[in-house]
């Protein structure tokens, strides 16, 4: 591997979400189920954050927990539950540890009279250090929570200043400590590699404490810089910010970590998920394996079964529409079903092709073992028989693997599946579509972002490198400007309404026009 090699971070989503354009199907029949509640309130904005978030309201953040409240039995008034068997509840965010406890108390209770018991359920609270305090850890735990996921990020204090976070060192290993003295059996640590101006001395410091401290398990994220985000522009004037380390050196630091953490007793059982034995997390397997995930909160997204689902983005839109069925849905045909299961079950290390295509009822294609002879020849997976292993020493180039099998058009998948992708799929997901789209979605939270955009769409796609000359950049321009009589690609009218909707939520007076 060298500096030249472009990093393709793995697929979260499969399909591509802009084809999940109908409504939500009722009366959906839930199985082995996990829960994941979304409170989209912070402190304050981290630069490198995708999720759907804002600064914490005092008014609308105390009052929002009803809404996840009331999402939740509309579902189990729409859907079937009566197989349901309740596997996890995981409270994410945002900052799920400013969630009031009264709140935490009533949903947790809204869970158990609609969905299943979460007293055998595994319940996690995500924490950021220094925004909660050891009676509030009493407290949560006797109400039900058994699992608490410490978001330090880095045990660098230096490093988290330079990435704008705004807790210490010594207020992760103080929230570890706090957690293991009142008796929780699973404590989680997050951490991120690739950090602005972390080095490799920073890293290996950083994994060498982790190793050392009383918890269960363990992820290690490399750093997403959100291309067209606040960091992204920031790293080209602020050389502190830019000196992130090279592409050989982020997978030295993955590895590094990968070791250490094998040695001591953590097994990997994910790309970026490492337990001690006996403490693999039920929502992990979950959002990557079969079961049904139910989405409760705004922008979260659930599966069950072949059906896929987005709840509404924005917090205004989703207070409004949470006992309602989302628009943002789509019914899996076997061959998408298969084809989906593949690539993201890489998730969990390895699939058997046997096994998933019987569950789906089709016939996986030569073309599609050639490709993987092929990739197993190039030394990134294992191929004996039907199973796809990943490489353990190639593990950070999962991406590639995943990106390499979603190119591969349909008919190139299964012997009996349509020969060529959809007319949707070819026009939306195209180089162009995808760099707007990317722009978009940084200026949904980005007022200096969204403000140049408006002033000067043209000049805007031509500075962050979107020639204007082509038919993406023409139609959305038009949208911009209101001029636009036609619609050939839906996901960039979706993508600038919820800029407008997110900019309004801020108060930006052309968004709320």
């Amino acid at each position: 591997m060298n500096d030249s090699m472009e990093f393709i971070h793995p697929l979260y989503h499969w399909p591509p979400r802009f084809m999940w354009r109908e409504k939500r199907h009722n009366s959906l029949k839930w199985g082995n189920t996990s829960v994941y509640l979304h409170y989209p309130f912070c402190r304050y904005l981290c630069d490198f954050c995708g999720y759907e978030t804002r600064l914490v309201n005092g008014r609308v953040s105390k009052t929002f927990p009803v809404n996840l409240a009331q999402q939740i039995n509309f579902l189990a008034n729409v859907d079937d539950f009566s197989a349901a068997n309740l596997e996890s509840v995981f409270f994410g965010g945002g900052t799920a540890s400013i969630i009031p406890e009264k709140a935490i108390a009533k949903i947790l209770h809204q869970i158990d009279a609609d969905i299943g018991d979460t007293r055998t359920a595994e319940v996690t609270l995500e924490c950021e250090p220094g925004t909660i305090k050891r009676q509030k850890l009493l407290s949560v735990q006797k109400l039900g929570v058994s699992r608490i996921s410490v978001c330090a990020q880095s045990f660098d204090d230096t490093v988290l200043q330079r990435s704008g976070r705004k807790h210490t060192a010594a207020d992760a290993l103080d929230l570890v400590d706090m957690c293991s003295e009142i008796g929780f059996q699973d404590i989680h640590v997050d951490l991120i590699y690739g950090l602005p101006g972390q080095s490799w001395a920073s890293w290996v410091s950083t994994i060498d404490l982790l190793v050392k401290l009383p918890i269960h398990h363990v992820s290690i994220y490399k750093l997403y810089v959100y291309r067209h985000g606040k960091l992204d522009r920031a790293a080209s004037t602020d050389p502190a910010i830019s000196t992130m380390p090279p592409l050989d050196e982020l997978k030295a630091m993955h590895d590094y970590a990968q070791q250490a953490l094998q040695t001591n007793g953590f097994d990997q059982y994910t790309l970026t998920e490492y337990a001690r034995c006996g403490h693999q997390s039920r929502y992990i397997d979950a959002t990557f394996g079969q079961s049904d995930v139910m989405p409760i909160g705004p922008g979260a997204f659930g599966k069950c079964g072949v059906h896929l689902w987005e709840n509404e983005p924005s917090i205004p839109g989703y207070a409004a529409n949470s006992v309602k069925l989302p628009a943002h849905a789509l019914e899996l045909t076997p061959f998408e079903a298969f084809r989906r299961s593949v690539i993201l079950g890489l998730w969990r290390l390895g699939v058997d092709l046997a096994v998933t295509a019987a569950k789906f009822g089709v016939h996986p294609s030569r073309e599609l073992y050639t490709t993987l002879h092929q990739l197993a020849r190039e030394g990134f997976i294992h191929l004996t028989g039907d199973v796809i292993t990943l490489a353990t020493e190639q593990r950070f180039n999962a991406g590639l693997v995943m990106d390499t099998l979603a190119q591969l058009p349909i008919g190139q998948w299964c012997s009996d599946a349509p020969a060529a992708e959809s007319v949707d799929l070819l026009r939306n997901d195209t180089p162009h579509v995808r760099k707007i789209t990317t722009l978009l979605k940084m200026a949904r939270r980005d007022r200096e972002l969204y403000s140049e955009i408006v002033r000067d769409p043209t000049n805007a796609l031509m500075k962050y490198g979107v020639p204007v000359d082509t038919p993406e950049a023409v139609e959305i321009i038009a949208i911009i400007l209101g001029a636009q009589k036609s619609i050939d690609r839906p996901l960039l009218l979706s993508s600038w309404n919820n800029v407008l909707e997110a900019r309004r939520l801020d108060g930006d007076g052309r968004a709320a026009s």
